[in-house]
């Protein structure tokens, strides 16, 4: 699923779901959580796919790619996702899960 349109038709379609407009509110509401958590630093578990959260990560020196010249990138926030050991094992065990 590429798009947030192709996300609420695949959510919609599950019984648990009464609508395409209460699918829609669920993943807004989703998004809305998962950024304020993070923003205050906090991880985001989500059973059965993995844990979302943030790290410094260290200042260092990287290359302009144009001009070859030398730039000090500073240290900042970063986000990182771990997968679930489920998630790992749904996807080792789907043949052609990795193209």
């Amino acid at each position: 699923m590429d798009t947030k349109k192709e996300l609420v038709a695949a959510l919609a379609l599950d019984p648990r779901v009464p609508s395409k407009a209460a699918a829609e509110a669920v993943i807004d509401a989703l998004g809305d959580l998962v950024e304020k958590s993070l923003a205050a630093a906090e991880p985001v578990r989500l059973h059965k796919i993995g844990v979302i959260s943030t790290y410094m990560a260290k200042a260092r020196a990287a290359r302009n790619p144009r001009t070859g010249d030398p730039i000090d990138v500073p240290a900042r926030p970063a986000i990182s996702f771990r997968a679930s050991d489920a998630l790992k094992a749904r996807i080792r065990d789907t043949p052609g899960a990795v193209a």
